[in-house]
């Protein structure tokens, strides 16, 4: 409570903090919703995002980083909370308060799965040549590959044609905000980079597997591709596997009933298996 009453002095000295409640957001970040009286009287809510220990020590500069990260992707009208302040000492960013709720049982599939593949493809045309402060997404396939399979070093490497662009990093329906069946928010950009799209369609192909079954995996990556004409997707199959792997020591620390955690992997594991047959079959 103290710590965020310190945030909330050092934003503006006039500001009174009148309740405060956790959000569920990021693995490495601590997200608090504030409410605060300002000086004429309104009433405005808030969210403090405080980065981890660890992401400090990889990106001194993350909380600067993720504030001119949104603001870009703000100006450039993608759905993403509105960055009000940062302060790098104590890594912390204040952004944006947005009234709504990720979706795990959408009333209408097609119409939520549409507006996922749209989003994501909006993310991807983002103009990226002058955000150069975000890392870029290296792989190193051949570890990938070996993990998969005993021949991994008898399979060639993936050549994509595809223009890096700005990815999510971690595109999947609990990042996603809805109100009254609208997409209203893109949230927790803390693992923002710059790569091939692929990377966050495969990402995000797994998780729609996961939340909603294959027929809305199959549907969710048709849409992204129908309005990214020009995309190279023969490489897909290996961010399939990127994708699986990216994921594998953490399913277990989820904190999943025994049976779901069961049945994602048994669909993670179908997931690897049908990325790795098609690259044998290149």
């Amino acid at each position: 409570m103290s710590r965020i009453k310190n945030i909330v002095q050092e934003i503006d000295s006039q500001l009174q903090l009148l309740r405060m409640w956790q959000l569920k957001g990021g693995v490495s970040a601590n997200v608090t919703a504030i409410e605060v009286m300002q000086p004429n009287g309104k009433i405005k809510k808030m969210v403090v995002r405080e980065h981890g220990e660890t992401d400090r020590k990889q990106n001194p500069r993350m909380a600067r980083d993720e504030f001119n990260l949104l603001k870009n992707m703000k100006s450039a009208g993608v759905l993403v909370p509105e960055p009000l302040h940062y302060r790098e000492k104590g890594s912390y960013i204040l952004i944006e308060y947005i009234e709504g709720k990720p979706d795990f049982t959408p009333s209408d599939i097609d119409c939520y799965l549409i507006q996922a593949a749209s989003n994501l493809v909006e993310i991807h045309r983002v103009e990226c040549s002058e955000i150069n402060f975000l890392p870029k997404l290296d792989v190193n396939w051949i570890e990938v590959l070996r993990d998969f399979t005993e021949e991994g070093s008898d399979i060639h490497e993936p050549q994509s044609q595809n223009q890096h662009v700005i990815l999510h990093g971690d595109f999947w329906p609990g990042n996603i905000l809805w109100r009254s069946g609208e997409l209203v928010s893109i949230i927790d950009w803390e693992d923002a980079s710059v790569g091939d799209p692929l990377s966050d369609l495969s990402n995000a192909r797994l998780e729609m597997l996961w939340a909603f079954g294959v027929e809305a995996m199959t549907i969710f990556t048709h849409l992204y591709q129908s309005k990214m004409p020009h995309l190279d997707i023969t490489t897909l199959p290996y961010w399939d596997l990127w994708a699986t792997l990216k994921h594998a020591s953490s399913i277990s620390s989820w904190g999943l009933e025994k049976r779901t955690e069961e049945t994602m992997r048994e669909q993670y594991h179908w997931f690897a298996q049908r990325a790795l047959q098609e690259i044998k079959h290149k």
